[in-house]
């Protein structure tokens, strides 16, 4: 039930966004895995003054609101998810290229934006995101990326939006990106990010190989969520969970990949509480066997 106290708010945001605002919206078509329950309330934001105008009510209210890309590397549990849950659209979805190679993304642009231009212009780096289904805002977050490299060695700046509506900007050395991470906090909102490549050859050759060996390895053509674990320091999740024995592994609907130990498959209908439990027990399992405490490289999104 909605508090009296944000029945102003939430009549203020259906005002400002019309039939861009929703209530209890379905999320899991909106997922890779095709799990999730129901957002109380889903709002999608073309531009940064409506996104300014949307944190402002929600954080005033105590709504919590959160943002969702191409909902990717993402678990979201079952039933009514409380809150406001937030898709860059419009302009947040566009690239646009500069001189020196240099080019402009929108929070919400796809990852292949980037490696489609990049083998128009001739020019390498994108590479180390060829395959990834992300959105840029998602992919920065958690520095998404390949063996071949990370996105955020690519990044020269980035535009940030905090809670209270304030715009930032943030060079790549500010950023503390990491392995499958960054240090701007969950607070925050990557409204876009100015990307530079650099000349090179066979780009196009390039990113096919990549591609071709992603598919070689990892499931094609099932709702999966990407790399469940991430990789420990000394070895690779998928290895272990292989030489562990769990290849197949079920629980429910949700089975470990039989191509790739560190993907999950939903085999139709399964739930965010047996993905959940299969994380537990290949985890568990692990650290029986190997003594290594696999850790999430998948969001969870709970109340």
């Amino acid at each position: 039930m909605i508090m009296a106290s944000c029945i102003k708010g939430i009549n203020a945001l259906q005002g400002i966004l019309s039939s861009r605002f929703h209530t209890s919206y379905p999320l899991a078509p909106l997922t890779s895995l095709k799990i999730g329950g129901m957002a109380e309330f889903f709002a999608s934001i073309d531009n940064i003054g409506e996104l300014q105008k949307v944190l402002n009510i929600a954080v005033n209210d105590g709504i919590r609101w959160r943002v969702l890309g191409k909902g990717t590397n993402l678990v979201i549990h079952d039933g009514l998810l409380k809150g406001i849950v937030v898709q860059l659209s419009g302009g947040f979805k566009k690239i646009r290229g500069y001189e020196d190679n240099r080019f402009y993304m929108g929070g919400g642009c796809p990852l292949s934006f980037l490696v489609k231009d990049a083998i128009k212009a001739d020019l390498q780096g994108a590479e180390v995101i060829s395959g990834i289904p992300g959105t840029l805002g998602g992919g920065i977050m958690m520095n998404a990326g390949t063996r071949l490299g990370s996105l955020g060695d690519l990044v020269e700046e980035v535009d940030i939006l905090t809670k209270e509506g304030m715009m930032e900007k943030k060079k790549r050395q500010n950023m503390g990106f990491s392995y499958r991470g960054c240090q701007i906090g969950e607070d925050k909102i990557i409204l876009g990010a100015e990307m530079r490549l650099k000349p090179g050859s066979d780009v196009r050759e390039t990113v096919k190989a990549a591609i071709k060996k992603r598919h070689s390895t990892q499931p094609q053509g099932q709702k999966t969520a990407g790399c469940v674990f991430c990789n420990p320091e000394v070895d690779s999740a998928g290895r272990l969970i292989d030489e562990a024995g769990l290849k197949g592994c079920r629980c429910g609907q949700i089975e470990v990949s039989r191509k790739h130990g560190n993907f999950f498959v939903n085999l139709g209908g399964g739930t965010a509480s047996e993905f959940l439990r299969l994380m537990e027990i290949v985890q568990n399992k692990v650290y029986q066997v190997f003594g290594i405490d696999l850790k999430p490289e998948v969001r969870i999104w709970a109340n």
